[in-house]
C-alpha cells in the first residue's frame, strides 16, 4: 500500500497499491478533496472542479458583451 501526505494538512494517507491516475481520496483529518495525479512516486494534488455550466455562461456573455462594445466603438 502506498502512502502519501495530504497537500491541505499534512495527514499521512493510504491509497492503496492498485491506485490509478485520476481516483479521488478525501482526507480522513481535514476532509479536503483530492485526485491522484502520479502513482510512481504515488502523488496527490487538489481536485479540480470546473465551474458549473452557469458560471461559464456568465462569464461568456460578459466577454462577447465586451468584444461587441469594442467593435462597436471601432466603427464609430
Amino acid at each position: 500500500m502506498s502512502s502519501v501526505s495530504c497537500p491541505e494538512c499534512g495527514a499521512t494517507l493510504q491509497i492503496g497499491k492498485y491506485a490509478e491516475v485520476g481516483a479521488k481520496v478525501v482526507c480522513p483529518q481535514c476532509g479536503a478533496k483530492l485526485e491522484v495525479i502520479n502513482v510512481n512516486p504515488p502523488e496527490v494534488d487538489w481536485v479540480f472542479n470546473p465551474p458549473a455550466p452557469d458560471e461559464q455562461d456568465k462569464d461568456w456573455i460578459l466577454r462577447e458583451r465586451v468584444r461587441l462594445m469594442e467593435n462597436a466603438d471601432n466603427d464609430v
